[in-house]
């Protein structure tokens, strides 16, 4: 992989600054924040870049490969608030907490390459999750 590109990757990175996945008491509260942090940032000049970085991945290997990389390292820090979550008793049987941290993560994609990023955060997050949560969680 070409030093550039994944340096392109580490740029947007840092131009987004740190964002700590982390537990705010219920998966719904912890994944609005996630939802709050990264759509108020893709709607910067510097946190547009991010589209544009996965519309080049399609067609660019070595893009692709770093994106990739950046894909996996925040999926394993959202897996981490997932599991705090499953840990809790909030999620239903059967939920891996990759697989639920991947929807999560993909929804947000999805709506920075169509443009939605003007949403109730914790609207999306109950939508998102409402029927991976065992009853009474919120």
């Amino acid at each position: 992989m070409r030093e550039g590109v994944l340096g392109g990757v580490a740029v947007y990175e840092r131009a987004k600054g740190m964002h700590l996945h982390e537990d705010k008491g219920t998966l719904i509260a912890s994944i609005a924040a996630f939802f709050r942090f990264v759509f108020a940032h893709w709607q910067t000049p510097k946190g547009q870049t991010f589209a544009l970085i996965i519309a080049e991945a399609q067609g660019n290997a070595d893009v692709a490969e770093a994106l990739e990389h950046y894909r996996l390292e925040r999926l394993e820090a959202l897996s981490a608030v997932v599991d705090i979550a499953i840990a809790r008793g909030e999620v239903k049987p059967g939920v891996t907490a990759e697989a639920l941290a991947e929807t999560i993560m993909a929804t947000a994609w999805m709506r920075l390459l169509t443009g939605r990023l003007e949403t109730d955060p914790e609207r999306l997050a109950h939508e998102v999750l409402g029927g991976l949560l065992k009853d009474g969680a919120s």
